[in-house]
């Protein structure tokens, strides 16, 4: 890797503004959009966070908070749910908690801090509140 250099990587890789950059050059397309990013593909996440970028610029906090609201609507999905499934209210009352304790919990730091992992939890989310 070291004969390579780092720029050799870089251009496999990309980063992560790329698809901004191309926005204020005027040179974004599809293609582009939906192009190789380590490994996958993140079509729906650009199209969350380039319009994010665009408005409120490269604010990682404004991700943050999305990805918080995200969490949030997988709470109240959750609970409903939870509402029209069998059981008692005891239970579902112990898994309502049980799950937030869960998304919620002091491990979940990492998750909140990062701008980008709304992306990891966006499709969990609106698998659940589908119902």
């Amino acid at each position: 890797m070291d004969a390579l250099g780092p720029g050799a990587v870089l251009g496999r890789v990309g980063h992560a503004g790329g698809q901004l950059t191309s926005y204020y050059r005027g040179t974004l397309t599809f293609a582009e959009l939906c192009s190789q990013h380590n490994e996958h593909r993140l079509l729906f996440p650009r199209l969350i966070w380039l319009p994010m970028a665009i408005v409120a610029g490269w604010d990682v906090r404004h991700g943050m908070v999305l990805t918080f609201c995200f969490v949030c609507l997988g709470s109240v999905g959750i609970y409903k749910l939870l509402g029209s499934s069998n059981g008692t209210v005891a239970g579902r009352a112990f898994v309502f908690g049980l799950m937030n304790l869960v998304l919620f919990s002091p491990r979940q730091y990492e998750t909140f801090l990062v701008g980008a992992q709304g992306q990891t939890t966006g499709g969990v989310i609106g698998g659940v509140d589908t119902k």
